[in-house]
């Protein structure tokens, strides 16, 4: 329950950040939480959730050199060690469709 509570809180404070054009800081957000899901056991799904709403956001936004930094954070903390690269090959792909929009 309490860490529903924590997810629903940052979910928010991402989207008041988006809204207030904070890009930036929304993005230093986005990083943090790819770490926190990265570390944890069933944290997979949410991080591909995470990096899929944050670029779609930033693009939405023009933001084009964040959503690189955000691809970019991806590929070198998760892609690069990763094992079974036919694992994340169809992610990845989507994620590039976003920086090349």
């Amino acid at each position: 329950e309490i860490l529903k509570i924590k997810k629903r809180k940052m979910e928010s404070r991402l989207q008041e950040k988006l809204e207030a054009g904070q890009f930036y800081d929304y993005e230093q957000l986005v990083k943090t939480l790819f770490f926190k899901y990265k570390l944890g056991k069933k944290g997979k799904g949410k991080m591909e959730d995470l990096m899929r709403k944050a670029m779609s956001d930033l693009s939405n936004a023009g933001q084009k050199d964040l959503v690189v930094d955000i691809l970019e954070i991806y590929f070198v903390e998760h892609v690069k060690k990763v094992k079974d690269f036919g694992a994340v090959d169809d992610y990845l792909v989507e994620l590039c469709s976003y920086a090349m929009q």
